[in-house]
């Protein structure tokens, strides 16, 4: 018999997992270019997934193959490699802060798309993540020292998450009816295919060679990112979803920015008023936005 507290510590094992991918972006990048990071995240992950895939590849007929490849396209593909762009750019705690905003843009693409209607409350929760999203980004516009905070960093890490709201409204809409281990491993495999030849197009083997040991340590830490952070993780979300509702499987949403900062803390990434200003609205907009 399941414990009435066991689908909270999934939640807070899943928020401490996603929070913490943000750090291991950051560690994979000491040694390997961003397209590197990337699609390295995809093939750990997606074949890691392919022997879910052979086991349900005759559950899944061509119309859900198609939709099956955008949602990895867009919720696994895109979004690695604009992450890893962004780890470059700006410090992985503002990256966390930003993938929070996830609710906000799954409701709007889900109205504008979908039909899904949004509420006053709802209309407040934008303002207010906007708003956090700006606070988080303008006064690294105004700094000088790009090095520490490239906003343009911040607006990759922003489209991201707005692909995360997309793919979210195609799960919901055009893939429901399958089965949670399908959605997980198919997208994931079809990306992993893609993701192969472009590492290779990069001469990985320079990295080794100029790097090292931290080359193998790096390494290390994208496994991690990807077969836990991406492939584990995304099955116990969907088991999770199965097993209570959507709205609590993704008050994970409110661990993740706060493992993410505590993680650019302990590297000694740059803390800001801005930082903490902004985490506050996103909290704010993720809770007008998924409250009932």
């Amino acid at each position: 018999m399941q414990h009435r507290l066991f689908p909270l510590f999934i939640v807070v094992l899943l928020g401490l997992v996603w929070g913490s991918s943000f750090i291991l972006i950051f560690m994979g990048l000491r040694a390997f270019a961003p397209v590197q990071v990337a699609a390295l995240r995809l093939m750990f992950a997606g074949f890691f997934m392919m022997p879910v895939v052979w086991l349900f590849r005759k559950q899944v007929n061509k119309e859900s193959l198609k939709f099956l490849f955008l949602s990895g396209l867009i919720g696994n593909g895109i979004p690695a490699f604009l992450f890893a762009t962004a780890g470059k750019m700006i410090p992985s705690g503002i990256s966390g802060v930003l993938n929070s905003l996830t609710p906000l843009f799954t409701l709007l693409f889900g109205s504008w798309f979908f039909g899904v209607a949004i509420l006053k409350r709802h209309s407040w929760g934008v303002f207010f993540g906007l708003a956090g999203a700006a606070v988080l980004l303008l006064p690294g516009y105004f700094m000088k020292d790009e090095k520490i905070m490239n906003p343009l960093g911040g607006l990759l890490a922003i489209v991201a998450t707005m692909l995360y709201g997309i793919n979210v409204n195609i799960i919901k809409q055009k893939l429901s009816h399958l089965n949670p281990f399908i959605v997980s491993a198919f997208p994931l495999g079809f990306m992993a295919i893609c993701a192969l030849p472009v590492f290779l197009c990069t001469r990985p083997a320079e990295n080794f060679a100029a790097h090292g040991a931290l080359a193998w340590s790096s390494l290390g830490y994208l496994a991690i990112l990807g077969i836990v952070g991406s492939a584990l993780s995304l099955i116990i979300f969907n088991i999770l979803v199965q097993r209570t509702t959507a709205l609590f499987a993704s008050t994970n949403t409110f661990i993740i920015p706060m493992v993410s900062v505590a993680w650019g803390l302990v590297f000694r990434e740059p803390f800001g008023w801005n930082l903490l200003l902004g985490l506050l609205l996103c909290f704010v907009a993720i809770w007008l936005v998924m409250r009932r």
